[in-house]
Order: structure tokens, then sequence, then C-alpha cells
């Protein structure tokens, strides 16, 4: 009887990894189609499956049977804020685990059977919606890692396996440093510019969004801070290898750690174009060949200086980087309406359960 176990499920999507494979000959709590997974080790994650096999539950898993209530309904009673809020009301520290006591003896609005069914149709109808927009996000993003491997030349080769008609030609190859200076400009006025910090997903994020009180005291002496302005580069050198890399496109300066590295492009190089070879396997090969230090690995800026890039003819440049820039705007759209949709859900959940 195949089994599920607990890395087997998508923590707060309810549905099984894409990793899943079936797996016999394991003990557990045995479950039938219908029946309701609820992860009760860290209930904050919401662990949840509505399984429409026979198989068994492995680890810390609560198996609900429904009996007098529809078993779609039950699916979306348990990601509803009232069961939520008792769940978590758990015991433990580092591995709190749900208290069946607890929320077994709990009291929860249970309408007529006809009108559990509908709203558990309609929630896995929202389901489904938040599902394919997440696939078409995954697309999209799969996608771009695609193009960059394919419009930027790899290692060893001097032009690109894909090309827009009308360019021709070896890119040349050079070293980083003849494209880009330092930028840099220490806040010794104190200037009351907004601080920044930088993270591997969205590029520069306000300190205020990233810390507490903006990462310091918020009269903590910032003269040391340097200042980006726009159309500027910037990099924290002890987390580049996982990204952490954006570029300023703000219409007024801001401030960044002085542990940062600050730089622009020169004529030579178009931003768009570069922002995009920064995520490609070509610079993190890079960075794997400079980098330096003990247990921390730094890239500094000399270091980036010294990376080897292949760069084509300026008008090449810019329509790689608006090619990109246009596929940017679609994944961030398909980003925006899967966060619309998980919240119209939540606000849903809030509404229809009592």
């Amino acid at each position: 009887m195949p089994a599920v176990e607990y890395e087997d499920v998508e923590a707060g999507r309810g549905a099984l990894a894409t990793s899943f494979t079936f797996k016999e000959g394991k003990s557990g709590i045995r479950f039938e189609p219908g029946d309701v997974l609820y992860g009760k080790l860290r209930p904050y994650l919401g662990n949840r499956l509505k399984p429409d096999f026979r198989g068994v539950a492995v680890g810390d898993w609560w198996v609900l049977a429904p009996s007098s209530v529809a078993s779609s309904f039950l699916f979306s009673l348990i990601q509803s804020p009232w069961f939520v809020t008792v769940a978590n009301q758990s015991s433990g520290s580092k591995m709190p685990r749900a208290d069946w006591k607890l929320v077994g003896s709990a009291a929860f609005g249970v309408p007529s059977l006809p009108e559990q069914r509908r709203i558990g149709e309609f929630f896995s109808a929202i389901d489904n919606l938040i599902a394919a927009a997440e696939r078409q996000e995954d697309l999209l993003r799969q996608k771009k890692q695609a193009y960059l491997q394919l419009m930027f030349p790899q290692d060893g080769e001097t032009e690109p396996r894909l090309r827009f008609a009308g360019f021709s030609g070896e890119w040349e190859r050079r070293q980083l440093g003849d494209a880009i200076s330092a930028a840099g400009i220490k806040n010794k006025e104190r200037q009351n510019f907004q601080s920044y910090s930088i993270s591997n997903q969205s590029g520069f994020v306000p300190q205020s969004e990233q810390f507490d009180n903006g990462g310091k005291p918020l009269d903590a002496d910032k003269s040391s801070y340097w200042i980006v302005a726009p159309r500027s580069f910037a990099y924290n050198p002890a987390r580049i290898n996982v990204g952490s890399i954006g570029y300023w496109d703000g219409e007024e300066p801001v401030i960044v750690s002085s542990l940062y590295e600050v730089f622009q492009t020169h004529e030579s190089v178009d931003d768009s174009f570069l922002l995009n070879w920064f995520q490609t396997c070509l610079f993190t090969n890079q960075i794997a060949k400079r980098q330096e230090g003990g247990v921390r690995q730094y890239f500094f800026f000399d270091k980036l200086q010294e990376s080897l890039i292949s760069i084509p003819s300026l008008p090449e440049q810019r329509r790689i980087g608006a090619f990109f820039s246009a596929l940017d705007n679609l994944i961030d759209a398909a980003e925006k309406r899967t966060k619309s949709l998980h919240t119209l859900k939540s606000a849903y959940l809030q509404r229809m359960f009592v």
C-alpha cells in the first residue's frame, strides 16, 4: 500500500510534491480516498492533503475520516483561521505538535450537507485557479532559465545558441572591470535617504521590510553608508553566491550598508543586459573561481572586476535586455495573480467559517 510521508506534501499547498513517488512496505495510519490528512508536527506549516487513493500516512499525521461532513468541506475547514488558531495552541517549543485533545474538543460551525458541499466545491475551484496560476508562474521562470542558457555564450563558446535576426559575429571576451566602475559615495552629510538591503529574491528591499527598525536603531549613525544613485548596482560580497545583487532604478538616491559594493556600468554596456548576465551560471562560475576567505567566502569588487564576460554590440545588448525585461514583466504579473488569489482565498476562509 503506498505511503505518504511528511516530506511528500508541499507545506501550505495541500498537494503532493512533484518529487513524490509511490513507496510500498511502510507502516502507518491507513487512509481511504476522501479522508483528510493533517500534519500535527509544526501545525503552522499547514501540511494537509485530501488524497484520491488508498494508502498509509507515515509520521506525524492525523487521518481525519469524515462521517457526518463532506470531505471537501472538512478539507476547507482545517484551513480556516478558527481551526488554525486552535491547532497552533500546540505543545513543545522546538518540535511543536498540535494537541488532539484540544482540537478534538473544539466546537466548529457546520451547516447542512448541501451547503457543506457547495462550500467545498467553491474552495476546490479556488484551489484549481491557484494551482493553474502557480503552474503558469513556474513555467515562465523555467522559460527564463532556458533562455538565459541559450542567449549567452557558454564557457568555450564565442556566440550564443539562440540569437535575434540581424545580429552575427563573435562576442568580445573581456574582463568586467573594463565595463564597470565603483560608484558608492559615503553618506558623510548624513542625508536622510531611505535605507535599503539587497535580497536574493527581490534585489533592493527597504530595510524597514527586511529588518525591525530598519535593521538598526532608528537614530543609528548612517554616515558610513553608501549612497546609491539611480541606475546603479549593489551587492553583498558575502551573499552574492546566492544571488544577493540588485539594480536600483528608482528616481531618487538611496543608501545601503557600508559592507556592500556599489558600481555603475560604462556607456558600452546595457544595464539590463548585465543584470541578466548576473543571473546566469556563467556568473556563478566566476564567483566560484574567485571568491576568497575561510569559513565565510567573499567576492569583493576587485574580484568582480577580474571576472570574464562575453559582450556583443550595444544594439544586441539592448535587444537582449529588452527581451528579458518583457519576460520579467510577465513573471511579475503571474506572481501578482498568484498572490491575489491566495489573498482572496484567505478572505473567504475568514468569512465563510464560524
